[in-house]
């Protein structure tokens, strides 16, 4: 009996540590479920940030702007230290996660610098194509996916995806999410955007670039093309 309730034991102690390695995996990996500690849809108070060791960026907006955690930095080539990772609040919540740093694990292991046609093969080609506005010749360009959700009616054009416009997969889902893919170094393939179901094999062939950063978040945020302005 002794060696029996030994045995237990090991395997409750076992059991234990694999959870317990399993949520540090979680806070580890930025994922539908949120990363380090805050979740999509929660509140954030000036108290919960300082708990977390995180600070907020200088802005006027109370109503949309980033935190971060200054330990969490790196340095870009282009631009010098930098956030690894921003989280975009609106209306007093986290809306969105933005990946900078290339060593970030993301849950579609897809990392920072990684080729845009290793995203539409993970994927499975079911993305959004849409050009920025600001790139003439398209060489920076974001491949959207809906991470959760259906699209049961096309919002009309310019305006971001409504409840009533989509159906979450899960009911236990409680906010719809997108992952969008900033690409760079890409080339024009459309003059606004390509739909998932539109993609061609012409298309697939001129795919070029780089991911330059990744976004997760509620839709309201991955539609706000210059984020908190």
């Amino acid at each position: 009996m002794r060696c029996l309730s030994i045995h237990r034991l090991q395997i409750r102690v076992l059991w234990i540590k694999h959870n317990e390695a399993a949520d540090i995996a979680d806070e580890q990996t930025v994922s539908p479920s949120g990363y380090q500690k805050l979740s999509f849809g929660q509140v954030i108070t000036p108290e919960l940030l300082s708990s977390l060791g995180m600070t907020k960026a200088k802005s006027d907006n109370e109503q949309c702007y980033y935190v971060s955690n200054p330990k969490l930095s790196y340095i870009d080539k282009e631009y010098g230290e930098r956030a690894a990772v921003l989280y975009q609040i609106i209306d007093g919540k986290v809306a969105l996660i933005s990946i900078q740093d290339p060593s970030i694990s993301f849950y579609k292991d897809i990392n920072v610098g990684d080729s845009a046609t290793a995203v539409m093969k993970v994927h499975d080609d079911e993305l959004t194509y849409d050009v920025d506005k600001y790139a003439v010749d398209g060489n920076y360009y974001s491949l959207i996916a809906n991470v959760n959700f259906k699209v049961i009616k096309e919002s009309p054009l310019g305006e971001s995806l409504k409840d009533e416009n989509i159906e979450l997969n899960n009911k236990q889902d409680k906010l719809p999410l997108q992952i969008e893919y900033h690409i760079k170094g890409g080339q024009k393939l459309s003059d606004s955007t390509i739909k998932a179901t539109e993609w061609t094999a012409d298309h697939k062939s001129l795919l070029k670039g780089e991911v330059e950063s990744i976004d997760i978040g509620i839709p309201e945020a991955i539609y706000l093309v210059e984020g908190c302005s």
